[in-house]
């Protein structure tokens, strides 16, 4: 499982290596050399935290009849919004990791748990089960031409990507069911771009008209 990821994340270096390969060409040695250093130790940061927490989730979610203490506190303030939303939509919005962690407790540990619209913005909810990592995974749907089923429970789903950002993915070429597939431009640059959706208004008004849109 963890061989897998390595190999993720070696794919996500060799994203950013070419970015910065073209800006090689494009500027010349020394601004390339500069943007090497100033972009390394932020983005060496960001993918460290990333995996570490990735493994730390793996490793310690367990099982639906046993669930660990991440699934436990998440799925207890899913139970509580349920709660104090009444009659209101029950809306949940997954940010990266967020996003893949919510994914995988509505599909396998909580298919009861009865979801109005799930938002994954940012998010890697595709490409970890193109590596088959969560627990509903079906080992038997590859390529191409095959698609995962989504939740039943989801009863409509809205994905956010922005191309800069290295961390996001598409959903609709590996999930049979989503509404909206959406590119967003943040407008920022590769480091910035995962952690800038949520900072500005007019993510907010892109995603109301996206829910308005939807039957």
């Amino acid at each position: 499982m963890f061989g897998k990821i390595q190999v993720a994340a070696a794919k996500f270096k060799q994203g950013v290596n070419n970015l910065i390969g073209k800006a090689v060409d494009k500027a010349g040695d020394f601004a390339s050399t500069k943007l090497l250093a100033t972009s390394r130790d932020p983005l060496n940061g960001i993918l460290g935290r990333f995996f570490g927490d990735v493994f730390i989730y793996l490793d310690g979610r367990r099982s639906a009849s046993n669930p660990g203490d991440i699934p436990k506190l998440i799925l207890k303030a899913f139970d509580d919004a349920r709660s104090s939303a009444g009659s209101e939509p029950f809306v949940i919005i997954g940010h990266s990791l967020g996003g893949v962690i919510t994914f995988d407790l509505l599909s396998h540990f909580r298919p009861d748990i009865e979801v109005d619209l799930f938002v994954s913005v940012g998010s890697q909810v595709a490409h970890f089960e193109e590596l088959k990592l969560y627990k509903n995974s079906d080992k038997s749907i590859v390529g191409p031409n095959g698609r995962a089923a989504t939740p039943k429970n989801i009863k409509h789903w809205i994905n956010i990507y922005d191309e800069v950002d290295i961390f996001s993915y598409t959903v609709a070429s590996v999930f049979d069911r989503v509404d909206v597939d959406a590119r967003y431009d943040t407008q920022t640059y590769t480091i910035k771009a995962h952690g800038a959706y949520f900072d500005q208004d007019r993510f907010y008004s892109r995603l109301r008209a996206r829910t308005d849109q939807l039957p």
